[in-house]
């Protein structure tokens, strides 16, 4: 069933809305249009960072009609020096953390459109080594939380348990809806946390959850393989996005520099070229401060 909400954003995205207020919004900067996994079908309980692949397509149909797409660097490159193209639009496709998917699903569709893209790398979760398919249970922690989850709404039918608590709240998974509201509200909580505490609680609310093994197979991450064909494509930009994928703002300087370093350097060695651009995981002005940038 399709939301009116989602109708009217699906109408909105057709018409020439958004290329006109970018054009009167922004008429000398960069529209970045960022991305995380792109999927085949769509998961069992609905995550906004997994875009069905269908509708993926419909963007990248749009972004080559209606903007100059560019590579990032490049398009930092000409803003600084007034130089970004005229006549349209310009705009930047970036993916973060490093899904497999981006190359499996995400690629033959950019190829279709020739649209450049950046991937930033969480490079702890990246098997730079390997030729084969990294193992999918070494995915982010809000991808085994998020399948934690699925798998106690499915098994809650024999379970009988559509409910549980954590930190004295009660959180329902009753139906998919239910699931899909924890899932987010969780994650909210969850990213407020360090790091070692955030990866501590997700496995106690695991545990109360009560399920074993879960399925991660659409939450794989990138492997040697891809990256080497996401390199020949010519049309991707590696950039880091920290080792571990931990929020900046809640580490020391000294930990700070080690995530940022790690992960640059993890970069520059698996493409043999320069790290030259960066993203904060979680992204928002609250999740960097004064000493990231002066690190990086």
């Amino acid at each position: 069933m399709i939301s009116l909400k989602q109708l009217l954003l699906n109408a909105l995205s057709s018409a020439p809305i958004p290329r006109l207020l970018q054009r009167l919004l922004g008429r000398s900067g960069i529209s970045v249009f960022t991305y995380h996994a792109v999927i085949e079908g769509g998961l069992l309980v609905g995550d906004w960072s997994f875009l069905p692949a269908v509708e993926f397509e419909r963007q990248m149909s749009y972004l080559a009609q209606h903007f100059f797409v560019l590579p990032l660097d490049k398009a930092f490159e000409l803003q600084a020096k007034g130089e970004l193209p005229k006549g349209k639009p310009v705009a930047a496709v970036t993916f973060d953390d490093g899904f497999h998917n981006n190359y499996s699903v995400a690629l033959p569709i950019l190829m279709k459109y020739s649209i450049p893209a950046t991937i930033f790398l969480a490079t702890d979760f990246v098997d730079f080594e390997s030729t084969e398919l990294s193992q999918p249970e070494n995915t982010l922690w809000f991808c085994k939380l998020h399948s934690a989850l699925i798998a106690a709404m499915q098994g809650s039918e024999v379970s009988g348990k559509t409910s549980f608590q954590w930190c004295d709240q009660a959180y329902s998974i009753a139906t998919k809806e239910d699931c899909q509201a924890t899932s987010f509200r969780l994650q909210q909580t969850l990213k407020s946390l360090p790091a070692k505490e955030l990866e501590h609680q997700v496995s106690n609310i695991c545990q109360q959850l009560g399920v074993g093994a879960v399925d991660l197979s659409a939450f794989k991450m990138l492997d040697k393989k891809a990256i080497d064909g996401l390199q020949a494509s010519g049309l991707i930009l590696f950039g880091a996005h920290t080792g571990s994928h931990a929020i900046l703002a809640r580490l020391t300087p000294q930990e700070q520099d080690e995530e940022i370093g790690r992960s640059v350097a993890a970069v520059t060695t698996m493409t043999g070229q320069r790290c030259r651009v960066f993203a904060y995981p979680n992204g928002g002005r609250h999740d960097y401060n004064d000493e990231t940038v002066r690190i990086l």
